[in-house]
């Protein structure tokens, strides 16, 4: 089956609209790519930060035509949010547009497992026992 998605970003700092095209190409470039691999059709990326006034009156409206525009072209359209966590406060955006909302980046149990080891070695390497396993796990190739 083959299904759009628009992909989103938002909470990157972005300045003058250089950083901000710079940002989106990126973005785009990394985001086709990969979903395109996975069997998407179309995908298109766009930026909304939360604590923008203006443009994001102007982020939202395109947002809202995107999906609209997917949505009459193809029989389903997946938007995934560029955050840690939710969906945000996306289904306001989208109030009555018919998508498929993806959760953001957690929970992934290959998130959280990096999250353990990260925090492990650093209990580790202060000399301190670590509540979430042996320091010996945060750095396997040393010897138990």
């Amino acid at each position: 089956m083959r299904i759009p998605a628009l992909r989103h970003a938002e909470s990157i700092p972005i300045g003058p609209s250089a950083a901000t095209a710079l940002l989106l190409w990126s973005l785009a470039g990394c985001a086709a790519a990969a979903l395109r691999e996975a069997g998407i059709a179309e995908v298109e990326v766009a930026t909304l930060r939360e604590d923008w006034r203006g443009p994001r009156d102007r982020a939202e409206r395109g947002i809202r035509a995107a999906v609209d525009r997917m949505g009459r072209r193809w029989s389903r359209v997946v938007v995934i949010p560029y955050r840690l966590f939710g969906f945000g406060p996306y289904a306001g955006v989208l109030e009555g547009l018919d998508y498929v909302d993806a959760e953001g980046l957690l929970p992934h149990p290959l998130v959280s497992d990096w999250v353990a080891a990260r925090a492990t070695a650093t209990f580790c390497a202060a000399g301190m026992a670590s509540p979430l396993g042996p320091c010996y796990a945060a750095h396997p190739q040393r010897s138990r």
